[in-house]
Order: structure tokens, then C-alpha cells, then sequence
């Protein structure tokens, strides 16, 4: 791909990219038909990124005398329930982790459920370390300012989540904080910034799963910005005995997209080490790029970082 239609893609995609994948920062109500309790905190900002509503989900039979894993999700108002969702879709994740709970399948977790920022969800998602294997330079500067808004704030965001609303619900909720109790999930951007926290904090996540994960960075083929997304894990993934990772794509929509990207991540793995039990990459044949595709498989990564 040429310099040129890069920042061709950059200046027309990205307005549209964040505005296809945003969400809006509605709360999503406790209705009386939904399982288990939603509780809302509003977290204090801190490290640059903005107060930021947080929801934790709590299963039915929620006792504080048990140890819950925590499971760290993203684009919190997309996750329960779609009556409040930008899109009319939800990944209902609530009604899939209490059908799993109910058959043994996976160990005690709650939900920590952090809200996006619609205005700096491309900033705040996007692994900035990778942004100094970006080339050639007049790409990595178009996609910084126009992408990212001249602001990234992965670091920050990752900090935020680590230092400001991990302590917050240790202290709240009778959880188990150790690594081996603390997971980390997300779709699309999602998925970028929970493969960022796996690596950039293995003391704290012993997994993250990867759904539908936006490698390519626009809406169009292209080597520049995955080659820089895989030249990151290459210097910074963990020792492949020691975290659990999950990864997936759809083959409809932008997921079809992912293809080359993903196949590329997928022998990067392999030589790295990852292999199964501790590391898994699947294909939805027919899925697409939302909740509703999201929703339909999230047993499979939730039974591959929760299992018993």
C-alpha cells in the first residue's frame, strides 16, 4: 500500500470508524429480567483519561465470602443488555457467564465493565508503542494526528484501568486480585488494547481474549499498520507458558478484512510458542463486525479464560 492511500484511508475512514464503533455513554439499567446485579460506579479520573462510568456485573448468588475472578471488559455500555446501546445490539454477556456458571462450566467471576470514551476510543485503544514500528514517517504522523487525535492514550488508559479502577474494585468486592484471577476482554479496538495490557502488565493479567481484532487500523487492506501491531508483540509478548490468549475473526464485513493480518499474528504465535492449551485462534465462518456476532461465540473465549 502506498503512502498515499493511507492517508487516503486515514482522512475519510476514521471519522466513520469511530462513529460505526463508539457507542454512546448510556448506563445500561438493572432490569428485573436480567441475571445476577449491575452495580454502577463512577470512578475517579486519573492519568489523563476523563471519569469514566464503570459497571460490575455480580452473578446470581453473588456471596462476599467467596473469591471472584474478574474479567475486565471494554466498551462497557455495549455489554448488557441493548436498550440503551448506540446500535440496538448488546452482547448480553451477563445472560452467557450465569448459563455457564449454572453448568460448572467456568470458575466464580464478576464483570468490570469500563465505559468508552466515543470522542477518544481510537486514541485511548490503540497500542501507542506500536506507533514507533509505524513506517514511513508520513504515515505514522497522519494516523497520530487524524487517528488519534494527536493525543494517543493507550498508556494512559492502561494506567487508569491498573492504578485507579483495579484498587477501586479490590477494595469494593471480595475478589481474587492475584494474576491468575484477573483477565482482560475486548472486540475490534477491544481487542488491540486487551493484547496491549496482557503484554504490557503480565504481573497483573494472566489472559486476554481478542475478538474480531482491528489489526488493519482503517477500513481497507494493509501491510503498514499490522506489520507494526506484529513487530510489538515480537519484542513484548510474555513467555508463552505463562498467559492464557484467545483470538478470533468473523469472515463477513470488516472481519473479512482480517484475514492476512490475522494469519500473519497466527505464525507469529506458533514461533513464539503459543500453542493450545494457552493459546487459541478460531474463525466464525459467516460471522460479522458486531454485538450480535460477538455475543453468539463470547462462551467460547469466556469457557478458555474462566475454565475450572
Amino acid at each position: 500500500m502506498s503512502v498515499r492511500f493511507c492517508l487516503h484511508i486515514i482522512g475519510s475512514g476514521f471519522a466513520a470508524l469511530a462513529l460505526l464503533m463508539a457507542g454512546t455513554l448510556a448506563v445500561a439499567a438493572t432490569g428485573t429480567a436480567r441475571p445476577g446485579t449491575l452495580e454502577s460506579l463512577r470512578v475517579a479520573g486519573g492519568h489523563g483519561i476523563a471519569p469514566r462510568q464503570v459497571q460490575v456485573w455480580l452473578p446470581p448468588g453473588f456471596d462476599r465470602n467467596t473469591r471472584y475472578a474478574v474479567l475486565y471488559m471494554h466498551d462497557g455500555q455495549m455489554l448488557f443488555g441493548n436498550e440503551q446501546t448506540w446500535n440496538g445490539q448488546s452482547w448480553d454477556i451477563d445472560r452467557t457467564l450465569t448459563t455457564l456458571l449454572e453448568k460448572g462450566a467456568i470458575r466464580d467471576v464478576i464483570v468490570v465493565a469500563i465505559a468508552n470514551d466515543p470522542n477518544r476510543r481510537h486514541a485511548e485503544f490503540f497500542p501507542e508503542a506500536a506507533l514507533e514500528l509505524l513506517n514511513p514517517p508520513a504515515l505514522r504522523e497522519a494516523f497520530v494526528t487524524q487517528a488519534l487525535g494527536q493525543r494517543p492514550a493507550a498508556k494512559a488508559y492502561l494506567e487508569f484501568l491498573v492504578e485507579v479502577v483495579k484498587p477501586e474494585v479490590d477494595a469494593r468486592y471480595p475478589t481474587d486480585p492475584s494474576r491468575d484471577g484477573t483477565f482482560i476482554m475486548g472486540s475490534s479496538m477491544g481487542g488491540l488494547i486487551s493484547l496491549y495490557a496482557l503484554c504490557e502488565y503480565p504481573h497483573i493479567f494472566g489472559g486476554a481474549a481478542a475478538l474480531s481484532t482491528h489489526w488493519i487500523g482503517s477500513f481497507e487492506r494493509n501491510e503498514e499498520i499490522p506489520r507494526s501491531l506484529r513487530g510489538y508483540l515480537e519484542q513484548h509478548l510474555p513467555p508463552a507458558d505463562s498467559v492464557r490468549i484467545y483470538m478470533d475473526r468473523g469472515t463477513e464485513g470488516l472481519d473479512a478484512l482480517y484475514e492476512d493480518a490475522q494469519r500473519e499474528v497466527d505464525s507469529l504465535m506458533q514461533r513464539k510458542g503459543f500453542t493450545a492449551p494457552r493459546f487459541q485462534s478460531r474463525i466464525y465462518q459467516g460471522a460479522g463486525h458486531d454485538e450480535k456476532a460477538w455475543r453468539q461465540r463470547s462462551a467460547e473465549p469466556l469457557r478458555f479464560l474462566l475454565a475450572r
